[in-house]
């Protein structure tokens, strides 16, 4: 026999409908917090994610600093050791630092009385670290007047034409001197307060009237422009502008003269200059000497037949690297060793915290 609560369902349908709603109902309910609850967990899961990502690359990005630190001191280390350097023979710049005198085999190899050190590669810890020295006068110093006219000529062989080139020399001089009389192609004053947009600045400014304290400084000079002072191809990458002339051609290539120039070097040293100096220093007579002297294989030195040098200003690159995350950082300086034999010290006369390889965010960013 049924029940009486089967009974009274059987009679009452409506009652058994109405059950069946509520179990749909708090299905229903149960499945979209389990969806809100997957949701939530996903949601918290991928924040977790993120946030061990950036304390992971923040963990290798400051052990990377501290690797290329390492490098850095690694170098500091071999410029107080030494007495002196020799150049490279391929006229790349790197430098070898002794204490004795080196001599030169008949295959024009160097030959230390010690090993040089090893700097690429260079283990510790979880990562590793690389660093170069190269001899800041090698390069050519625009702080120096007497370098103008080799300027000139550097301007014209990297695709400048003669007018341009006039134009920048004579502007740089007269951002140098004091009084206010431009010189024939030259600027003051009034030029840079009426054609600042020219130069890309967003507002007008005055002529310096004192020395050059950088090379990017040259951005701010009648007739530079970007694509002259990098390169065309290089500006192109680096995002500087890409001017085009009315019929919607690109302007002249441009080899670029950054590379080459410096405001720390002094006097040019010809013995570590890059062939692409000394082959654009069409003028110079001592640069042409020391060009056919390494086209002939003779990469002694005329006064010190060792090629002993002894300048002591150099930049520095050191570049850390942490294992297989392939993150990397890169410091770059440029020091002097100032000081006697027996207690030299290190200046620092330049330091980017976080080279990044473009002449754009190095250099132009700035101005």
């Amino acid at each position: 026999m049924m029940g009486i609560r089967e009974r009274m369902l059987r009679g009452c349908p409506h009652i058994s409908r109405l059950r069946n709603d509520r179990r749909g109902v708090a299905l229903l309910m149960v499945i979209w917090i389990m969806v809100l609850l997957t949701v939530m967990a996903l949601e918290l899961s991928f924040e977790k994610r993120v946030d061990l990502s950036i304390a992971t690359n923040f963990r290798d990005e400051a052990q990377a600093y501290y690797l290329a630190l390492a490098g850095m001191n690694m170098a500091f280390s071999e410029i107080l050791s030494k007495e002196y350097y020799m150049g490279s023979s391929d006229g790349g710049g790197n430098l070898y630092f002794i204490a004795r005198q080196a001599t030169w085999n008949e295959a024009g190899e160097l030959e230390l009385d010690e090993a040089a050190p090893d700097r690429d590669g260079v283990r510790l810890g979880r990562g590793s670290f690389d660093y170069e020295i190269v001899d800041e006068r090698r390069k050519l110093d625009i702080r120096l007047s007497s370098n103008d006219d080799r300027l000139r000529d550097l301007l014209i062989e990297s695709g400048v034409d003669d007018l341009t080139a006039d134009t920048i020399t004579d502007s740089i001089k007269d951002w140098r001197d004091s009084d206010d009389l431009h010189r024939v192609n030259g600027a003051e004053d009034e030029y840079y307060e009426v054609n600042y947009e020219d130069q890309g600045m967003n507002s007008p400014y005055l002529c310096k009237n004192a020395n050059f304290d950088s090379v990017r400084e040259l951005l701010l000079i009648r007739g530079m422009t970007p694509e002259i002072l990098f390169g065309s191809a290089q500006v192109e990458k680096y995002g500087f502008r890409k001017e085009e002339d009315s019929e919607g051609d690109e302007d002249e290539e441009y080899a670029g003269v950054f590379d080459l120039l410096t405001v720390w070097g002094g006097g040019l040293y010809y013995d570590t200059a890059s062939d692409d100096l000394l082959a654009g220093l069409t003028g110079d007579a001592r640069a042409q000497e020391e060009m056919d002297r390494r086209e002939s294989g003779d990469w002694t030195n005329r006064q010190a037949p060792t090629h002993r040098v002894t300048s002591s200003r150099f930049t520095i690159t050191a570049t850390g690297r942490v294992g297989a995350a392939d993150v990397e950082r890169t410091v770059v300086a440029v020091v002097k060793k100032v000081g006697n034999i027996r207690q030299p010290r290190i200046e620092i006369l330049e330091w980017l915290d976080n080279y990044v390889g473009s002449a754009y965010m190095q250099f132009g960013s700035d101005l």
